[in-house]
């Protein structure tokens, strides 16, 4: 069942995008894109996509899953015409995003203080969590370990992994709001 156009869906639909940003970036970084300006554009791109074929979504799934879905195929696009450039002989990377309001120091030291707190943030809430939970997110989300990896060190099934990650992710989700 697509989803339908009424007003209150609409606003879900829209509040569902802005909530999967931090997302949609993860998503992006895990597919080798490790450039943010870069991450941020193909996620603008992805946003774009998704709000233009709203009305082909299907209620099957979350609205981020989806918008997952889209940013992943984005930047496996972009990883192939980038591709395409190098073989072709243009070792020059595509055009990058306007940074000059980054050159103010001030918006910087703003960035710079806020990117802290949430770093700050974040590792508050790691230590509130189980010993296992903890180390499953350190190992997942900071040393970028696959499930299979992470199963292997910690001598547990990847199932396990899993339904580890899982939790954590939702204990994490309830401390940081």
């Amino acid at each position: 069942m697509p989803y339908s156009s009424t007003t209150n869906n609409t606003i879900d639909f829209n509040q569902s995008l802005i909530d999967a940003r931090p997302l949609v970036l993860a998503v992006i970084h895990r597919t080798g894109i490790k450039d943010r300006a870069t991450a941020e554009d193909i996620a603008q791109d992805a946003f774009i996509k998704a709000w233009q074929a709203s009305e082909t979504f299907q209620s099957k799934s979350k609205v981020s899953s989806w918008l997952c879905s889209i940013a992943r195929n984005a930047a496996i696009d972009h990883m192939r015409k980038h591709k395409r450039m190098l073989l072709m002989g243009d070792d020059r990377m595509p055009e990058k995003a306007d940074m000059s309001a980054f050159s103010n120091p001030e918006v910087k030291m703003l960035e710079e203080e806020h990117d802290l707190s949430v770093k700050s943030n974040v590792e508050t809430a790691i230590s509130k969590l189980s010993d296992k939970h903890a180390a499953i997110i350190r190992m997942y989300h900071i040393e970028d370990m696959s499930y299979e990896a992470i199963a292997k060190s910690l001598r547990i099934p990847k199932g396990s992994v899993m339904s580890r990650l899982f939790h954590a992710r939702k204990k994490m989700q309830a401390l940081l709001k």
